[in-house]
């Protein structure tokens, strides 16, 4: 008896876990140059070449926050790969596939603004914890309300392929100019001598490199498949013994 072919619901999880596998051992990998890259000074070399200091970076391992916010950007890329899958493999596309790209696209977008919020709050030096937190989630609830009107326009004019390639660009384009922000931010708020100067800056510059890779999803997965096609052995011709 030959196999039965992979049901609709496998066929779009078994891509979406290995690309979301995939990410999630690029966001642990980048955590700690990230960090470095962000916080250490020149004279903290020595401390981290001897180890002294690098005991206290890895740290950020055991915090249950740090496995929060890694496992919400691993989800909603999962998410965001179904109607992508679904395509690659030909499967029929429905209104609700539609949806899920448009509400995860519209999450990110959010995050970006988020970013922002959090950058330009610190730069201005606002003192506050809870204008810190109405202002940038604000930007965030806002922004993730308008996109998921742009994009939901956009879906209805546009094929479902067009679609997600038009919010990967945006996507890209979107996390540059976060960045834009968010780098010259930190280096200014790391020039001052406050206490955990450059913290709210580094979540913004986290944000950006995060939905930047994660817009590269759908590339990735036509990556893999387009390299697990090529090396599936090509099915044999059966030769009739009449």
């Amino acid at each position: 008896m030959k196999p039965e072919p992979p049901s609709h619901e496998r066929s779009w999880l078994h891509w979406g876990l290995i690309v979301a596998g995939l990410y999630l051992t690029w966001f642990i990998a980048l955590t700690l140059p990230l960090i470095f890259t962000c916080f250490i000074k020149r004279s903290d070399l020595a401390d981290i070449a001897s180890g002294s200091r690098l005991l206290g970076f890895l740290d950020v391992y055991q915090e249950w926050s740090y496995w929060l916010i890694i496992g919400i950007l691993i989800l909603s890329q999962l998410l965001f790969l179904r109607l992508p899958v679904l395509l690659v493999t030909k499967r029929p596309v429905t209104r609700k596939s539609i949806w899920l790209p448009i509400i995860v696209s519209g999450f990110w977008f959010g995050l970006l603004a988020w970013g922002t919020g959090l950058a330009l709050v610190e730069v201005i030096n606002v003192k506050d914890a809870g204008s810190r937190l109405l202002w940038a989630g604000g930007c965030a609830v806002l922004s993730w309300m308008i996109w998921l009107v742009v994009f939901f326009r956009i879906s209805r004019a546009k094929e479902p392929q067009e679609l997600i390639q038009q919010q990967s660009r945006w996507l890209l384009r979107g996390s540059i100019l976060e960045l834009l922000i968010a780098v010259p931010s930190h280096i200014v708020a790391r020039g001052r001598s406050d206490c955990c100067a450059g913290i709210l800056t580094f979540f913004g510059i986290t944000m950006g490199v995060s939905v930047m890779l994660l817009s590269f999803g759908p590339a990735v997965l036509l990556l893999y498949h387009a390299r697990w096609c090529g090396l599936r052995p090509a099915p044999k011709t059966e030769i009739s013994q009449d």
